[in-house]
């Protein structure tokens, strides 16, 4: 496997200065495949030939490794756990305030339906309608048309259906047979173009000092070794509150039982640091 991955990464790394080696071995032989498959290529061979010689192609792989699928509502149940458990204990632990202000970093946003569906919940919340709670919601990719078009916040009538229809109806303005978000609620998020592998910034300079309250990070460490794993792990924890919940993917829900963190409600993904694990 790594004489077949080998070979691309090096060529990507000479020519667009792409750092290949943090990513997990299988994922980029995944693209490999899938790259050989639909360009009917007899073998991998004759596809990195056509990587030395074709940039529009160098540029098409490297594009292949930020992951920018995303989906509205990606999991109701941890959106549920979120809304009914997850907020109000932090609303909790906040009580000492007069009016409770709750941070949130989306870390890897693609068009904004992540941010946005976080927005959607929070604004039902009947904690919000009480008045008992503020957010603001920091929303970054490392890919800048996607940060793009999730400020613009216009989607297809098909990516919108894992919505409510009350919240269709409450949140989105229908132009032709597209429908777009309205501002009154991406007043509390800020969008931004970061790169998590940044090693000298720990949070998004928009967000000032990090101390999230939650991190959403699912499907983001699933695609890199575990030495880069480690790596944004710890960023992670420098840019969380020291009770945080982390939002993750089922694919990582193994890594953080391993590092003995605690799922809030079993099989929902979300995880707190143990109290004797300092950030």
């Amino acid at each position: 496997m790594s004489k077949i991955i080998n070979r691309p990464a090096n060529i990507l790394m000479q020519i667009l200065d792409c750092d290949m080696t943090r990513f997990d071995e299988n994922f980029l032989n995944i693209i490999l495949v899938n790259r050989v498959k639909e360009l009917h290529f007899q073998n991998e061979s004759d596809y990195f030939n056509l990587l030395i010689h074709d940039e529009q192609e160098k540029i098409i792989f490297c594009n292949l490794l930020n992951i920018n699928y995303s989906v509205f509502f990606r999991n109701t149940f941890t959106f549920t756990i979120l809304e009914h458990f997850v907020i109000p204990k932090i609303l909790q632990q906040k009580s000492s305030k007069k009016k409770s202000h709750i941070r949130i970093w989306s870390c890897a946003c693609a068009s904004g339906q992540e941010p946005y569906s976080l927005a959607m919940m929070l604004e039902n919340s009947i904690h919000f309608k009480n008045g008992t709670l503020s957010y603001q919601i920091f929303a970054t990719d490392i890919d800048k048309n996607q940060i793009e078009l999730a400020q613009k916040g216009i989607y297809s009538d098909q990516a919108i259906q894992n919505i409510p229809f009350r919240d269709i109806q409450k949140w989105f303005v229908k132009e032709g047979d597209q429908y777009k978000i309205q501002d009154k609620l991406k007043q509390h998020i800020t969008f931004s173009q970061f790169d998590l592998l940044e090693s000298q910034i720990t949070s998004p300079p928009d967000s000032i000092f990090g101390g999230f309250d939650v991190i959403m990070c699912a499907n983001v460490l699933f695609y890199f070794n575990e030495s880069t794993r480690n790596q944004l792990f710890t960023k992670l924890k420098s840019a969380s509150d020291k009770n945080c919940f982390f939002i993750t993917g089922e694919v990582e829900r193994d890594y953080f039982l391993k590092l003995n963190f605690i799922e809030v409600f079993p099989h929902s993904s979300i995880f707190q640091m143990p109290k004797y694990l300092k950030l």
